[in-house]
């Protein structure tokens, strides 16, 4: 009896292990849970090589010192059959968001044309988009589920593009968690 409840018992211990695994057919057919922020191209531009997902429910904000923000989400890259999965941190300096960018803009030219406000908010946001993430528990995964490389290395704090697969991701975030882009 008493040998028969540790069996059980450990097989419940066990269980979040090995549903942490996932499969493309989970990420593909759950669009409200994994939503997809950006598709990779192949040199031709005419078929997809790969996409980016977040996962919508591991989101959380970790920071909220204005003009400061961190927040933790879970990404998922498929590329050729591989997932690849990453805790990702992303930090944002708010006086690098395009709210703020286009009010400075504004203020410093309140004459400033359309078209002219837009070249320059794209020249800032291409020097320092306010945008840096790091990447933590990464493992890879084949398209059925199974792990193919477990604990790949973290990856420290860079800067990141606005328009990059992990500047989708990390837009997709901020406004999951506050109702409005950061960036474009």
């Amino acid at each position: 009896m008493r040998k028969s409840f540790f069996s059980i018992l450990l097989c419940f211990i066990l269980i979040p292990f090995t549903i942490s695994a996932i499969s493309l057919s989970e990420i593909e057919n759950d669009p409200i849970r994994y939503v997809k922020v950006y598709e990779v191209m192949d040199e031709t531009g005419c078929y997809y090589t790969g996409s980016m997902y977040v996962d919508k429910d591991s989101v959380e904000v970790l920071l909220c010192a204005p003009p400061l923000y961190t927040i933790r989400g879970k990404t998922y890259f498929i590329d050729h059959g591989a997932i690849i999965q990453d805790t990702r941190i992303i930090n944002y300096d708010y006086n690098q968001s395009m709210e703020t960018i286009t009010k400075r803009l504004i203020l410093d030219d309140p004459k400033i044309s359309r078209d002219e406000l837009i070249k320059k908010y794209l020249d800032i946001i291409h020097i320092n988009s306010g945008i840096t993430y790091s990447e933590t528990y990464s493992k890879m995964y084949n398209s059925d589920g199974t792990i193919a490389l477990d604990n790949l290395p973290d990856i420290p704090p860079q800067k990141c593009g606005s328009f990059s697969g992990i500047g989708r991701a990390a837009n997709y975030m901020f406004y999951k968690c506050y109702n409005h882009y950061f960036q474009l």
